[in-house]
């Protein structure tokens, strides 16, 4: 993407925590536009722009489910033990 001046790129997508922005491979920071909307501030001449949504949330379970299945492992080994 090329722009001839500073200019807002806007995606008409829902602003919402967990999406991040690089522009040229540099994290930029969005911004709401139109309250609802986000957008990125890019300065003049050609870009190249990766979005990618990852949530604090998505982590947060993953660390969960991890320790659950490592405790139900845990758990299984135990009661094998006990029955031999």
């Amino acid at each position: 993407m090329s722009v001839p001046t500073r200019a807002l790129l806007a995606f008409h997508t829902t602003f919402y925590p967990g999406w991040e922005a690089w522009v040229d491979g540099m994290k930029q920071p969005i911004q709401r536009v139109n309250y609802y909307f986000r957008g990125i501030a890019l300065p003049p001449g050609p870009h190249v722009v990766e979005m990618a949504y990852r949530p604090v949330s998505f982590r947060y379970g993953a660390m969960v489910s991890l320790v659950g299945a490592v405790g139900m492992g845990l758990w299984w080994l135990g009661l094998r033990r006990i029955r031999r």
